[in-house]
Formats: C-alpha cells, structure tokens, sequence
C-alpha cells in the first residue's frame, strides 16, 4: 500500500469542521487505496483520498474503517478544508467521493493484492452503489469478519425500501461476493441478520428497480466543487456513515 500525504504543511483550517476533522485523521494510520488530485486555479487545488484507518483496529468493534477524504487547499490564502467519511463498504466510499466531484476512473482503480469481486452479480451491484450517491441513508453496519453487512434506506424503492447489503470474502479464492436483500423494515432486516441466514434474502422486486435507483440519484445535485471558489469560500459536504470494511486486504 502506498502512504498518505495531506501536503498541509503551512496551511491553517479554514473553519472549525475542517480542524475537528484533521485531527481525527492520521497519515500514518492510512493505507491509501485510490486518490486524485487536479489544480483548481491559481495557488488552489484539491485531492480526493479513499484509504483504510487501520486504527479502527483498536476502536469499536465492528465499526467502518475505510476512509473518504477531500482536502482543498489554497496556499495564497494559506487555509484548508478538510472532509472525512467513514464507510464499511468500498463502493460506498467511492461512491462518497463521485458525487463530490471526484471522476470515477481514478478512484476506482484499486492496488494490487485486494481481494476481487467473484462474478458479475457483485460487479453490478457496485456499479448501482457507484451511482448512488449519498441516496442510501444507513440504520447500521458491522464491518469484520465473518462479513460485512450494512441495513440501509433505499429512498429511490417503492416497495420493501429496506435493503441489507452483505460482503462475504473468500480469502482462499482471493474473492469476495456483495449481495443485496430487500425488507419492510429494519427490525425485518436484523432478524435476517441474526438468524442463521441459510434463507436466501428476499430480493429487490421489479425489473425496473436498477432504472428507479438509477434516476433518483441523477435527479440529486452532485456536490462539485466550484473551480472558482476557494477553500475559505466553500466546503463539501461530510456524508453520513456510509459505513468501511478492513479494506478486503488478505
């Protein structure tokens, strides 16, 4: 994995939430997944980061470690902003990073010796998650092994809204599989859960659900970050806990 540079040296926040949120943040912490970084005018420019914490090792069990960062920097004004977003799922934290205005390429091209996705049902699962956007609000998730699961709201469903997204690694096969189930309601979701799961989860109805997804995130607003403005000006957002796995490291 390649390490983390914030390139702050001489930099100050820019507001309080962006001070809060370096100081949550460690470089040495960080294994860096994918990042991108573009100038944004004269003495300006910003870097989108997608990494595993491996400090949620010693936080709370079952908590998100994967991390998405924007950090803009304006070195005439000599200020930063800075925005983190923890995630259990690694399309989920792409997906944070997309809707800000990060392009896709970059973020989605993973380093070697990551476990892959086992079939195609898993690739266009990710691919719905990619497009996304912040549209998934998250009730819970629990990121370690056996798998990792998040209980998300699917505003975009119109039927059955709840939706479990399940993460099971094979680390033999150097894979893992994502499955999404659909419920009436969390409680219906977390006594899947905490059964035995051998029952197939329900699955999302309708053959226009893809399409229903699809359009309700183009209908949101992307967050993009105004090339004109400088950090002082303008900050992204910070995204709720999408959720983050251990990074599917082997």
């Amino acid at each position: 994995m390649r390490d983390v540079a914030f390139g702050l040296e001489g930099l100050f926040p820019a507001d309080p939430p962006s001070l809060q949120a370096r100081r949550t943040m460690w470089e040495g912490d960080l294994d860096l997944f994918a990042s991108h970084s573009e100038t944004r005018g004269p003495g300006r420019d910003i870097t989108f980061l997608l990494a595993h914490d491996r400090s949620a090792t010693w936080g709370i069990p079952g908590a998100p470690a994967l991390r998405s960062l924007i950090i803009e920097r304006d070195q005439y004004a000599g200020l930063y902003l800075f925005s983190v977003a923890p995630h259990s799922l690694t399309a989920l934290g792409q997906a944070w990073l997309i809707a800000r205005g990060c392009p896709r390429e970059p973020i989605l091209r993973l380093p070697d010796g990551l476990l892959e996705p086992a079939d195609d049902a898993t690739r266009a699962l990710e691919e719905q998650l990619w497009s996304s956007g912040d549209g998934l609000a998250v009730h819970d998730s629990w990121s370690d092994l056996p798998a990792t699961w998040m209980i998300v709201q699917d505003p975009a469903a119109e039927v059955l809204p709840v939706r479990v997204l399940l993460e099971v690694p094979d680390y033999d096969a150097g894979t893992y599989t994502l499955t999404e189930g659909a419920f009436v309601s969390v409680a219906d979701a977390r006594e899947w859960l905490e059964g035995d799961r051998d029952t197939p989860m329900p699955q999302p109805p309708g053959p226009g659900f893809t399409e229903r997804r699809a359009r309700a995130a183009s209908a949101r607003s992307p967050h993009t970050p105004d090339p004109a403005a400088g950090p002082c000006r303008e900050r992204p957002p910070a995204g709720p806990d999408a959720s983050g796995g251990p990074g599917r490291s082997r």
